[in-house]
Formats: C-alpha cells, structure tokens, sequence
C-alpha cells in the first residue's frame, strides 16, 4: 500500500559542483513504534578539484535531519578526499544526534538528544588495476567525542581503528 512519498532536486551548474536536497515522508518506518512517522530530509554540497592526471581533491558537505512529533535529530559530516596516483589520503568529520531510545540507554537517561562527533583520517594505496576495477588496502583511524552524559557508558574518547581491502570502479 502507497503510505509513503519523497522528492528530490539536484543542481549541477557546472563541473565542479553538485547540490542535492531531498525530503522523504515516511510513514512508521520502525516495526519498534509503528505509530511514530518520520520526516527526513537531506541536502548537500559537493565539490571536486581536477588536479593533474589522475589527482583531484573532492570535498562533500552533507546535512539532515530526522523529524517526528517527538523529536528533530540532525547530522552533519564534511569529508574531503586528495587523490595522489595511487595513493588516497581523506579526512571526515561527523556530527549526529542520537535519542536514548536510539542508543538503548535505560530509561533513567531522558529522551533528550545527545550530541556525537567524530574525526576519521585515513589512507589508502591502489595495489591492484584489473578490468577498470581498483584493488586498495587502507588504514583508517577515529576518535570520538561523546556527550558528557554519555562518558559513562562509551569513556571519554572512544577510538577506532581499521585496515581494510577496497573494491571499487578505477577513476575515469
């Protein structure tokens, strides 16, 4: 049954921009509170530098925001990538906002949101051109920065770190 509607409008002027915003009206997406309706709505900048052959600096801005009668939870990230053939070097930094209900907090913490940031930098070396595809090993690393009410459950500055093998299309 048709319950649900979106949109979206995207704006490239000229090579090196892109604009996307989009709205989506969803109609209880959670099985966990089927009377809960959510907006959601997204919009977003990117932008890419041409360098040399096969080096371009690609910079993206990217905002939303869930909103239901209860509550409106933005997020926000901003990622820039330099490709140096055939290495890779990006940077991103997130900021979301997270209910209780969300992060399965016990009930003593109110429904209130809390604020969750993030900084990731990472690196990645294409080993592998077959087929227009690439074959990358990377390394990523984040740090995050929790809400002070959140200190107690995830510590001060949680961190992650990863290496990880890429499959993807080779740049055209």
């Amino acid at each position: 049954q048709f319950d649900s509607y979106s949109y979206r409008l995207n704006v490239n002027p000229n090579k090196n921009f892109a604009f996307q915003f989009s709205q989506g009206f969803i109609k209880s997406p959670e099985a966990l509170e089927p009377e809960t309706d959510i907006v959601r709505t997204t919009a977003s900048m990117i932008h890419t530098k041409q360098l040399m052959h096969e080096k371009f600096i690609s910079t993206s801005f990217v905002w939303g925001m869930n909103s239901s009668e209860e509550d409106k939870l933005n997020s926000f990230l901003v990622e820039s990538n330099l490709k140096l053939k055939p290495v890779s070097i990006f940077i991103r930094y997130e900021f979301v906002q997270k209910d209780a209900h969300e992060l399965q907090l016990p009930e003593s913490f109110d429904h209130s949101a809390f604020n969750i940031n993030a900084f990731t930098l990472g690196l990645n070396k294409v080993f592998l051109k077959r087929l227009k595809t690439d074959l990358s090993l990377g390394i990523q690393g984040t740090i995050n920065f929790t809400d002070d009410d959140l200190k107690s459950i995830y510590g001060k500055n949680p961190m992650a770190g990863e290496v990880y093998l890429r499959i993807a299309p080779s740049a055209m």
